[in-house]
Parts: structure tokens; C-alpha cells; sequence
């Protein structure tokens, strides 16, 4: 049992032995897999599978391919266990070894990242320092624990867009990581608890950030006539008392916005596309 009062994850039928090097991502994933491990859902039973799907844009034209999308499953092999955000970073960091050029990526995972993964984004971002990165996540994992709240506002202070998947998210991972077979999404029930789970999100990352990474400021605050890569504002800001014009801690911080960046169109199915790592 795990000091949480679950059982710890075993391997499941079907599933790959931990392999040093991640496997090469899915193309996409069953419709069962998806509904099941999507569904916005406060307590979900039986989901110890996190899954990510990834799309990387580079900000020259815009555009990717085939090679710049896919899906992740994490490892639970009980005596190597490896995050799905993990296997990203090490697929990326081969897939994209330059670290000056632009990228946009956006994750789409069924569930938040844990703190130990946060840390390895942080890191991860302070290598690629013209990368913005955009979780949705489907739920918030163990949204109650001070641990895993402080997790996701590092995430935030690192500059990191994070939101709950909203329908439009759903339906563009349906139509894009899906073998939907041409069917339409529906919504079957998969944004139950998406308000509470917004809220929750919102709750934890209200407050002002107390700092920017230097990364972060860098990036951002410069002097450009043309700002490729751009989209967020950053507002540092401090309030004085007319009384004594003098602030403390709680007087000064910094916002963000909130930027969902336009998901480009489906990719067609190919009739020779098969299923990897299923």
C-alpha cells in the first residue's frame, strides 16, 4: 500500500516492461482508452494510467507534422516507473536538440502533473528557453495536497499556462489523437466535474506570483519592434500607502494572463496508420 491508502499500481496485461530510453509515442489512442481516461472526474477509480498527447509548433512557420504529435503512457512498473511527462522530455530532448529555436507546446493529459514532474519541467524550461509550453489537464491529481498545490504554482511561476480541459479541448483531441473512425465527438459525460475541477485549478493559482523566473523575465520584458513568441503578459506590481509610502511582501507581485493558443485542423487518417505501443 502507498502512504497514500492506495494499492500500489501494478503491471497490467498488455503492458511493456520500463525500457531505459522511453518508447517512441502512440499515434493515437482507442476511443474506449480516451473516454476512460479523460472523463473530468474528482475521484477517479481505477485510472492509474496518466496519458499526454503533445503537439510542438515551431514559431518560424507555425506548422508541424505527423512527428511533431503523439501520445504518452506513463510506466508503472512497480520497479521502474516513469511519468508520461518524463517520457516527453527525454523523446523531445533527442527529437529537438536545439535550444535557440521557437517552439509552442501544448499537453493535453488526463492527469496533473506530480511535483516531482513539475521540478523536471522547470528544468526542462530553463534548457529550452524559447519554449512556451500549455498543460489542459483532464483532473487535478490529489488537488488537496499542499504538496501537489505547490507543484502546479511552480509550474505557473515558470511560466507555464495551465487550465482544466474544456469541451473544445476534448473535441480537438478526439478529432486529433483519437482512431475515431470518422466519428463525431460527443460529449458522454466527460466534463462531469469540469466546474469544480476549474475552480479548484483557479482556487490554487489565484493568487499573485511572488516572483519570475529570470528566463521568464528575460523573455518576455525585452524591447522588440516584432515579438515572435510573445502571447502572454506579464504585470509586476506594487502598491504604496499614502500614509508612509512604504509596501511589504504582500503589497507587490506579479499576474499573468490566461492565453489559449487556436488548435490547428484534425490530420487525416491514414488507411495504412496502425496502432504503436497499444
Amino acid at each position: 500500500m502507498s502512504h497514500w491508502g492506495f494499492p500500489k499500481p501494478r503491471l497490467e496485461r498488455g503492458m511493456e516492461p520500463w525500457r531505459p530510453n522511453p518508447r517512441n509515442p502512440m499515434d493515437r489512442i482507442y476511443p474506449k482508452t480516451f473516454c476512460f481516461n479523460f472523463r473530468n472526474l474528482l475521484y477517479a477509480n481505477g485510472r492509474k494510467l496518466c496519458y499526454l498527447c503533445f503537439q510542438v509548433e515551431r514559431e518560424d512557420d507555425f506548422s508541424y507534422n505527423d512527428s511533431d504529435r503523439g501520445v504518452f503512457r506513463n510506466k508503472v512498473h512497480p520497479w521502474a516507473r516513469c511519468h508520461a511527462e518524463q517520457c516527453f522530455l527525454s523523446w523531445f530532448r533527442d527529437q529537438y536538440p536545439y535550444r535557440d529555436e521557437y517552439y509552442n507546446v501544448t499537453w493535453f493529459v488526463s492527469w496533473s502533473p506530480c511535483p516531482t514532474c513539475a521540478e523536471e519541467v522547470v528544468e526542462f524550461l530553463e534548457e529550452y528557453r524559447n519554449l512556451t509550453l500549455s498543460i489542459f489537464t483532464s483532473r487535478l491529481y490529489y488537488f488537496g495536497d499542499p504538496n501537489y498545490q505547490e507543484g502546479l504554482c511552480t509550474l505557473r511561476d515558470a511560466g507555464v499556462q495551465l487550465d482544466i480541459m474544456s469541451y473544445d479541448d476534448f473535441k480537438h483531441c478526439w478529432d486529433n489523437f483519437v482512431y475515431n473512425k470518422g466519428m463525431r465527438f460527443q460529449r458522454r459525460n466527460l466534463l462531469k466535474d469540469y466546474d469544480f475541477l476549474a475552480a479548484e485549478l483557479q482556487e490554487t493559482l489565484r493568487n499573485p506570483m511572488d516572483r519570475i523566473y529570470p528566463k521568464t523575465f528575460c523573455f518576455n520584458f525585452r524591447n522588440l519592434l516584432y515579438a515572435n513568441g510573445r502571447k502572454l503578459c506579464y504585470l509586476c506590481f506594487q502598491v504604496e500607502r499614502e500614509d508612509d509610502f512604504s509596501y511589504n511582501d504582500s503589497d507587490r507581485g506579479v499576474f499573468r494572463n490566461k492565453v489559449r493558443i487556436p488548435c490547428p485542423p484534425p490530420r487525416a487518417l491514414s488507411g495504412r496508420s496502425r496502432v504503436r505501443g497499444q
